[in-house]
């Protein structure tokens, strides 16, 4: 479930939120977009024969490395960090999850929250700062 939201989150970091698009239009947007992706997702793992938990991992992804790209084309160095950290912490997710007890898992889900929190403060820390400026988006 927190794949599904942390996805939606990410995708809606790509749909402008000035100009062309009105807010009721941007939110149908966004909600048609994710019932798309989320329809790829079962497909994928039909067609290809990958559990759906995999088939969302991979769109999530997908998204934290579409927002990771902005951030460094941004030349915003405080973003890019936090998305780092955040590629970071899921990559140890992944880890702790691929081999479980071990020395590999254990290892992976302590380093989980050395990256998670710094991330979490950055991306804090760039909201306040886009909107002391009046910006809606960081």
């Amino acid at each position: 479930m927190g794949l599904i939201f942390l996805a939606f989150v990410f995708l809606d970091f790509f749909i402008p939120s000035k100009g062309k698009l009105s807010s009721g239009l941007k939110l149908f947007s966004i909600v048609l977009l994710y019932a798309g992706l989320l329809g790829l997702s079962f497909y994928l793992g039909l067609s290809l024969f990958l559990p759906q938990l995999l088939a969302l991992s991979l769109i999530y992804g997908l998204f934290l490395l579409l927002n990771t790209l902005e951030a460094w084309s941004s030349g915003n160095q405080k973003l890019l960090l936090a998305y780092l950290l955040f590629c970071g912490c899921d990559l140890c997710v992944a880890l702790a999850n691929l081999h479980g007890t071990g020395l590999v898992g254990d290892f992976s889900r302590k380093l989980i929250w050395i990256f998670y929190l710094p991330s979490q403060v950055l991306l804090a820390d760039q909201i306040i700062e886009s909107r002391e400026k009046g910006q809606d988006k960081i």
